[in-house]
């Protein structure tokens, strides 16, 4: 009863009431106090909720492959492998083919490469991951850049270059142009990281150091869509890494949020389209822009009560507040307006491409007479309810501005009822 209570709420949607990680913990705290049952109430339950992955909602996928590889990690990646042969049937989009695809992939982040091959049976070693290393393009005396690869990291590994002296050295460079950075920022991104391989230290040291030259070289959303392209083709091979480099660059402002949606949503992306990493990396995005609009928010309305505050002691004499002015109230107001300008151009352009990614799969099925219902478009459709009901309450938001330039009347119906029926939810 308590594992079927804990394993109702760890898949509540859209959101569990805690934290994943509790859930884990908990179970691991329960087998620990009751080693003769909880275990093998937990693999009965397991086998029981795998058993039903061909109709499980994705989001729910997600949240138990999330528990079930940290739950191996925590004994020794110990599983009766053999007893699952079904996912080796089918293709990589077969729900219980990708479910352990995932959790394997997941697993990587709790051990290592090599681990996976001694814990899994033979049969098993097709569904195992590529090494997460890192892929550069430029060692190669054939590659077309290697020339210039080669110069950057010797400047690079001077002691006493910085940003200054990298823009410097790049605009001198006979084939910099100041419109077209494009050739130069993909050798100058996949150096950078290549000497940063070693560690996340590493890299966050190097992107720290030329943080100023990274802002000029990708000025605009198109720009730092590249730049996160030249960064997957480096790192495209460790989703973690992806992860934590984005959230790096997001958090330093280097890229905009809007910038990650649109490379994730973009034509060198869609192979990936339905990996859990890629809508790790979305929703943790969207978060630290609803959090930012949070902050910004409770900042405004601290400074104008203690604003209001201050006017009021002032009617009785008493000595005002000196260090607050109607002038930075109004500044305060601004960065409000930007934070939710910003949250709301996110969800426009979120729900836009999944429009138009839906649309493209829709018409392409309809003019090869081909069933669209496939593994890829319920996933895809899920995500796109995933997106509505996690942020129910910012999207609501924007209901209006949704309706009229997006879910329109030629909205596919497919699509549309999505729409609609989130709409329903406040009728």
């Amino acid at each position: 009863m308590i594992v079927e209570t804990m394993f109702s709420q760890l898949l509540r949607l859209p959101t569990p009431p805690h934290i994943e990680i509790a859930y884990s913990a908990i179970f691991f705290e329960l087998s620990k106090t009751e080693p003769d049952s909880i275990p093998q109430i937990l693999a009965q339950a397991t086998e029981l909720l795998y058993d039903r992955m061909d109709t499980m909602n994705l989001v729910c996928m997600e949240r138990l492959c999330h528990w079930f590889s940290h739950h191996l990690s925590n004994y020794q990646f110990t599983w009766s492998w053999d007893e699952w042969p079904t996912a080796l049937e089918g293709d990589e989009d077969t729900p219980k083919q990708k479910f352990v695809r995932e959790v394997l992939k997941r697993c990587l982040r709790f051990s290592y490469h090599g681990r996976l091959f001694e814990i899994l049976p033979d049969n098993f070693h097709v569904l195992v991951p590529p090494k997460p290393e890192h892929v550069f393009d430029f060692d190669n005396e054939s590659a077309a850049g290697y020339e210039l690869a080669k110069k950057l990291t010797k400047k690079m590994q001077e002691r006493e270059s910085d940003s200054n002296d990298m823009m410097l050295f790049l605009r001198d460079l006979p084939n910099f142009d100041p419109s077209d950075t494009k050739p130069i920022l993909e050798v100058f991104i996949q150096v950078l990281l290549h000497l940063g391989s070693k560690s996340y230290s590493h890299s966050f040291a190097a992107l720290n150091k030329y943080h100023t030259v990274i802002k000029q070289l990708v000025p605009s959303e198109e720009m730092q869509t590249y730049m996160l392209s030249c960064i997957y083709k480096v790192w495209k091979n460790s989703p973690q890494t992806m992860c934590v480099l984005v959230d790096k660059l997001v958090r330093a402002q280097i890229v905009e949020a809007p910038s990650v949606a649109n490379w994730m949503f973009s034509t060198e992306m869609s192979p990936e389209f339905t990996r859990f990493f890629l809508w790790e990396i979305l929703n943790s995005t969207i978060k630290k822009v609803n959090d930012n609009v949070d902050k910004q928010q409770r900042d405004y309305e601290d400074m104008r009560d203690r604003l209001d505050a201050t006017k009021r002691s002032m009617d009785f004499d008493q000595k005002p507040d000196d260090a607050l002015t109607e002038d930075m109230v109004e500044k305060k107001e601004e960065l409000v307006e930007e934070a939710q300008s910003l949250q709301k151009n996110l969800f426009l352009i979120v729900f836009q491409r999944f429009n138009m990614t839906l649309t493209d799969h829709l018409v392409r099925c309809e003019s090869a007479g081909e069933d669209y219902n496939t593994c890829w478009y319920k996933w895809s459709i899920e995500r796109l309810q995933q997106i509505f009901l996690t942020y129910h309450e910012q999207v609501f938001k924007y209901m209006s501005t949704l309706e009229m330039l997006i879910f329109t009347t030629d909205t596919d119906p497919h699509i549309l009822e999505v729409f609609q029926r989130f709409c329903a939810l406040r009728a």
